[in-house]
Parts: structure tokens; C-alpha cells; sequence
């Protein structure tokens, strides 16, 4: 089994999270509105242990700004869903 941590800048989840929720899902929420859940559940990942998985992780994907767009993303992790298939 291959552990896959991916880390990415707050503004980075948010701005997907927000696409996910208001573009695709058509909520109505504000961009602010997102980062503040984003960090709701940020502390709650800390809180029950969540950063020990970084620890366990065999592959860490660092989801920066030059992976900044969905196109991007799922590049990255449809290639590393070949590599896990093989």
C-alpha cells in the first residue's frame, strides 16, 4: 500500500474548495466565507492527529501555486494513480 500526503497553501485548498462548492455544486457562499471553513477543518485535522499521516506519507506532493489550477491537479494525480496501478 502507498501512502500519498498531498500539502498545499491555505489560499490554494480554499480557492478549489470554493470553485467545488459555489461553481460546481452552485452554493452561495463568499470566498471568505471558504477560508474559514477551510480552517475549521484544518484545526480539527490537527487536533485528531491528522499531521502524523505527513510522518507515514512514501510520496509528499507539494500542491504549491505552480499547481495552482484543477487542470494541473488532476494531471499530478492521475499520473500518480498510473504509478500506484503498476
Amino acid at each position: 500500500m502507498l501512502n500519498i500526503y498531498i500539502e498545499a497553501p491555505l489560499e490554494v485548498r480554499a480557492k478549489r474548495e470554493f470553485k467545488k462548492q459555489t461553481i460546481d455544486n452552485g452554493e452561495n457562499y463568499t470566498f471568505d466565507e471558504i477560508v474559514e471553513r477551510t480552517k475549521k477543518k484544518d484545526q480539527f485535522k490537527i487536533k485528531h492527529g491528522a499531521l502524523r499521516v505527513k510522518e507515514i506519507a512514501d510520496i509528499i506532493v507539494n500542491n504549491d501555486k505552480f499547481v495552482e489550477n484543477e487542470q494541473q491537479y488532476e494531471n499530478i494525480m492521475a499520473g500518480l494513480a498510473s504509478i500506484v496501478k503498476k
